[in-house]
C-alpha cells in the first residue's frame, strides 16, 4: 500500500532526479518540483504537480507548499566533477550541498503539518580513500574534501529528526547511464583506442546501475523502517581496472592504457585523489532489509546499459 502521496523534488532535472521523477508518477504519486530553472524544468517534466522557483535561503512560494507534504526528495547539488577545483569552485560545491539542505531544513521545521520522510541525497565518498577496508553505513567517515563536504551535508539533513521526521541520508556510488553522468565521459577514451584506468588501477571502484539506484530511492520512500545512511552501491565489488577492462569488453575495444597519477593531478587537479582513491562499500541496511538488486554484477549492468 502506498504509504506517501505528494512528494516535494529538488534536483529532479538532475540524472537521478529525471528517472526517479518519472517513476514516482508511474507509481501515482503528485510531484512538486523545486528548481532554480522553473520554465526550463516545465518543459523536462511533464507531469508535474507544480514547478516552482527554489532559492535556498530567500522567502517564497517554494516554503510554503511544503506544509502539509507527505515527503522531500532533497537532490540538489552542483557536481562534483563539473570543473577544475579550484577554491571558489570548492566553495560553490559546498555551499550547493551544505546550504542548500540546510535553508531545505529551515523551511521544514516552520510548517505546521510536516513530511514524515527527508531523503537526502549523499555520496560514497563520505568514507575517503578505505584501501582494502571494506566500509558500510557504521564506517567511520575519511578526512578528504568529499568526506567533509558529505560530513557536514548529512548534518543539515539529519537537523530534520528534532522534527519527529524519518531522515534517510542515500550514500550514492557512481550511477551508471549511458547518455548522462560520468560512464559516457568514461567511454569516450575508450572509444578512440586512448582509455585505461586511474593509476595502478588497484583502487576499488564503487558503482550502481541507475534504474536499481531509482528503485533504491523508491525502497526507501516506501520503507518506514529505514533510517539513517543507506549506501546505494551494487554488491559486485570491482577495481578500477577491472570496470575499464569490462567497459571497453562491452564496446569491442581495447583499454591497455594507464593514466599515471602525476598525470591525472595535472590534467584534473585535486579531484585526482578522488579517481585514484576508492572505497569497498557494502550495501549493508539494503540487502539486510531485504532490497534485491535487479544488477548485481557489472556486466549485467554494462550489458543493460549500453544495449
Amino acid at each position: 500500500m502506498q504509504t506517501h502521496k505528494h512528494i516535494i523534488m529538488t534536483g529532479a532535472t538532475g540524472l537521478i532526479g529525471t528517472s526517479l521523477f518519472r517513476e514516482l508518477l508511474l507509481r501515482g504519486y503528485r510531484v512538486t518540483v523545486l528548481t532554480r530553472h522553473p520554465q526550463r524544468a516545465k518543459l523536462q517534466l511533464p507531469g508535474a504537480d507544480r514547478t516552482l522557483l527554489w532559492a535556498p535561503g530567500i522567502a517564497g512560494e517554494w516554503q510554503r507548499v511544503l506544509n502539509g507534504v507527505d515527503a522531500v526528495i532533497h537532490l540538489a547539488g552542483e557536481s562534483i566533477g563539473a570543473k577544475r577545483w579550484s577554491e571558489p569552485f570548492k566553495q560553490h560545491l559546498i555551499e550547493s550541498r551544505v546550504m542548500g539542505t540546510r535553508s531545505m531544513v529551515e523551511a521544514i521545521s516552520q510548517t505546521r503539518h510536516k513530511p514524515a520522510v527527508f531523503i537526502s541525497s549523499s555520496a560514497v565518498g563520505y568514507y575517503g580513500d578505505t584501501s582494502e577496508t571494506p566500509v558500510d553505513e557504521a564506517s567511520s567517515a575519511g578526512t578528504d574534501f568529499l568526506s567533509r563536504i558529505c560530513i557536514a551535508w548529512e548534518h543539515e539533513a539529519f537537523e530534520a529528526s528534532a522534527h519527529d521526521i524519518r531522515v534517510v541520508t542515500v550514500r550514492t556510488a557512481v550511477a551508471l547511464d549511458a547518455h548522462d553522468g560520468a560512464l559516457p565521459r568514461m567511454l569516450t577514451p575508450i572509444k578512440y583506442f586512448v582509455g585505461g584506468s586511474f593509476g595502478d588501477g588497484r583502487q576499488w571502484f564503487p558503482w550502481i546501475h541507475l534504474k536499481d539506484l531509482v528503485r533504491i530511492y523508491l525502497y526507501v520512500l516506501e520503507t518506514e523502517t529505514l533510517y539513517g545512511a543507506v549506501n546505494a552501491v551494487a554488491p559486485g565489488h570491482v577495481r578500477n581496472r577491472e570496470f575499464i577492462r569490462q567497459l571497453a569488453r562491452a564496446v569491442k575495444r581495447p583499454a591497455w592504457l594507464t593514466m599515471p597519477g602525476f598525470l591525472l593531478r595535472l590534467v584534473v587537479g585535486e579531484f585526482a585523489e578522488t579517481l585514484l582513491g576508492g572505497q569497498k562499500v557494502i550495501p549493508k541496511k539494503l540487502t539486510e532489509s531485504g532490497f534485491q538488486f535487479h544488477f548485481e554484477t557489472l556486466a549485467d549492468a554494462l550489458n543493460d546499459v549500453l544495449s
